[in-house]
């Protein structure tokens, strides 16, 4: 198909000048705003900082240069506890992962997977799989992205809707779930559940796990317990076996397993990598000497190594993302911004399709699917100071 991009429609803001002054546009919540100044500075000094020990400070800031399209500077660093292929998956079945993994679905109406909060195309396999599942009679999606007040609506996420929903690969997730027709379910736990800020860390692992599964069982299995369920988790929520060491917690799959006596399938997208060039499904991941690692889920699933073309995944090219050069109205020559694409005439209110982050002397393109598509400048301090259109065919 003939590729071209044609501008529709520019609000200028010279790009010949040497500085360039904010205009006066229609901009985010106070909220909003500074969440995208926060993920600003924290793509800004992502190298920097994950050079520190700091586990949690690198794990944030992985998945904030995820969101804003910045996964290339997870190649600057080498850090294990945010890398999640770091072992190898042993070469399983011979069918592709996804094919597997339907497979197994027929005997079973619990299906508990979980994602790296800072890898996609996670949530891209997991969004494929849900379409598989749904011609099988699957209709529910839970998904710990969601915001415990509950998610309603159609189309896209808003705001609101839950903290990783804004994430655009996300945001294009939850809109095909939504044209498949499931029905979409929050199960985070609650504030009169949960304490984020407990200190006695055992605690507050388990308050949110009891807190999880019981939110599952009132929404859904509790009334319903042949619901075929989709539920989508983050890293160990998917722990099905719990260890027999003393003190071990079990975590929301064990707890939910309990609960309704419905054994799960479940699936780690998490713990080793596909050697190959495609994802691998495997019962046992093996670390690089070679020995055997325990595992808390029924299976893995492995993802080959990212490859890049000007700074972008190309497994988004793949999805059918074409390269769109950032306009000229919306570039700037002083300090890092943001674009953030949605398609015309949604609200700011809405997540966005794609978002990138572009530090000063950056030659990054966007990546956009086909269609009519609103972008917004945004700069330091999270508010909007240029919107250009584009059409992508």
């Amino acid at each position: 198909m003939k590729r071209s991009i044609r501008w529709l429609s520019l609000m200028l803001v010279s790009a010949c000048a040497t500085q360039i002054e904010p205009v006066s546009l229609p901009g985010f919540s106070e909220f909003e705003a500074l969440r995208r100044a926060e993920m600003i500075e924290r793509v800004r000094t992502f190298v920097e900082i994950a050079a520190r020990d700091d586990a949690w400070d690198v794990s944030v800031r992985s998945q904030d240069a995820a969101s804003a399209g910045r996964e290339d500077l997870h190649l600057k660093i080498n850090r294990p506890h945010y890398q999640p292929d770091r072992h190898v998956c042993q070469a399983g079945e011979s069918g592709s992962a996804l094919d597997e993994i339907v497979t197994r679905a027929d005997s079973h109406s619990l299906i508990i997977i979980n994602e790296h909060h800072a890898e996609p195309r996670h949530r891209i396999f997991i969004s494929e799989l849900a379409a598989r599942l749904r011609r099988k009679g699957f209709t529910h999606y839970a998904a710990e992205a969601f915001a415990s007040t509950g998610i309603e609506g159609t189309g896209y996420p808003q705001t609101g809707d839950g903290y990783y929903t804004s994430e655009p690969m996300m945001a294009r997730s939850v809109y095909r779930l939504r044209q498949l027709g499931y029905e979409l379910v929050a199960y985070e736990a609650r504030q009169d559940q949960f304490d984020p800020f407990e200190k006695d860390a055992e605690k507050q692992i388990r308050d949110r796990e009891e807190a999880q599964a019981l939110n599952l069982m009132e929404a859904v299995l509790g009334k319903a317990p042949d619901t075929k369920i989709l539920v989508h988790v983050g890293h160990g929520h998917a722990a099905e076996f719990t260890p027999s060491y003393p003190g071990a917690i079990p975590w929301m799959a064990a707890r939910l397993k309990e609960k309704s006596g419905i054994d799960p399938l479940t699936i780690d997208l998490t713990m080793c990598r596909s050697e190959g060039d495609a994802p691998i499904f495997s019962i046992q991941a093996i670390t690089p000497d070679g020995m055997p690692i325990g595992k808390a889920t029924d299976y893995l699933v492995g993802f080959p190594a990212k490859t890049f073309e000007r700074g972008r995944p190309a497994y988004r090219r793949v999805l059918g993302d074409r390269f769109v050069e950032v306009p000229g109205s919306l570039q700037s020559q002083i300090g890092p911004i943001m674009i953030e694409a949605r398609p015309l005439g949604a609200s700011l209110e809405q997540s966005p399709i794609e978002r990138l982050v572009l530090l000063p002397g950056d030659d990054i393109p966007l990546l956009l699917p086909q269609g009519e598509w609103s972008l917004v400048r945004i700069d330091e301090t999270g508010a909007v100071t240029a919107r250009a259109e584009v059409l992508v065919e």
